[in-house]
């Protein structure tokens, strides 16, 4: 069987289009998400601000003996949920300049 590198490059280009067609945004869809993630950011962050310094007086009265070592760790998990949660966040943030900077490249062999 007998295949045209036309036709293989027309098939490569075709799901190219596709591919950009389903990830392209906008640079106003860009700034939009950007700020959504900076805002996010910045809530995930008071919350963990607020977790860590609670777990850290939960920790003090653990010290005193005040507590038990349960309500500390339930402290300490909430505290560190947060935590994932914001690394989350910039995670997110990262991997979204990436996305459209591969995009821009596959655009530019064009």
């Amino acid at each position: 069987m007998y295949i045209r590198e036309e036709d293989i490059f027309s098939s490569i280009y075709f799901q190219l289009k596709l591919y950009i067609k389903e990830h392209f945004i906008s640079t106003i869809q860009y700034r939009q998400e950007i700020a959504e993630y900076d805002n996010q950011i910045d809530n995930t962050s008071q919350e963990y601000q607020i977790a860590f310094e609670n777990s850290m007086r939960r920790y003090e009265k653990f010290v005193n003996g005040e507590i038990d070592i349960m309500e500390l760790h339930a402290a300490l998990d909430s505290a560190n949920e947060l935590k994932v949660t914001l690394e989350g966040c910039f995670s997110s943030k990262d991997y979204l300049p990436k996305t459209i900077s591969d995009i821009s490249k596959i655009v530019a062999c064009e």
